[in-house]
């Protein structure tokens, strides 16, 4: 679904968070997708489930690096977070009119937070992280070194190069 796909106004200066924001634009694709075709509320809630992990494992990263370089704003980025996981919370508890996950929304109201947030608040840190050595080239290895603990992987394995 091209509506949901990544362009160059989402690219952020930092390669593991501008790979991140790609792939989370292509769960939402499929999100989307689901949703459209009037998959079982199985699939739709595996989705969902994804987007979740993945999303909580980015935050995780983000959160790290700020931390790390002393980024001056992390309460005003975790507190936009925190609305987006309320407001995710709201469309997966709250059933429609057949009594399914209100998800059928959901992808655009996510694609519209993500380019709004990417926009502003990414890369706000990011020119932070770039003025403070975090360079394009780095990978998540580089971001957060080899044997950094990091939120579970969608497949349930460990974090490895292929991020």
């Amino acid at each position: 679904m091209a509506e949901f796909a990544w362009d160059e106004s989402c690219g952020v200066p930092v390669r593991a968070f501008d790979e991140q924001h790609r792939k989370l634009f292509e769960v939402i694709g499929s999100l989307a997708e689901a949703t459209s075709a009037s998959r079982s509320e199985e699939v739709i809630r595996h989705v969902v489930h994804s987007l979740a992990v993945y999303t909580s494992t980015h935050f995780h990263q983000e959160e790290v690096l700020m931390d790390r370089t002393g980024y001056p704003a992390p309460a005003a980025h975790n507190a936009q977070r925190a609305r987006l996981t309320a407001e995710v919370g709201k469309y997966r508890n709250e059933p429609d009119e057949g009594g399914r996950p209100n998800t059928a929304a959901l992808p655009s109201f996510l694609r519209k937070w993500l380019k709004e947030h990417i926009r502003k608040s990414d890369l706000e840190y990011s020119a932070h992280l770039n003025a403070h050595g975090v360079r394009w080239k780095w990978s998540h290895k580089h971001v957060l070194g080899s044997s950094e603990q990091l939120a579970p992987r969608l497949d349930g394995g460990s974090h490895s190069s292929q991020f």
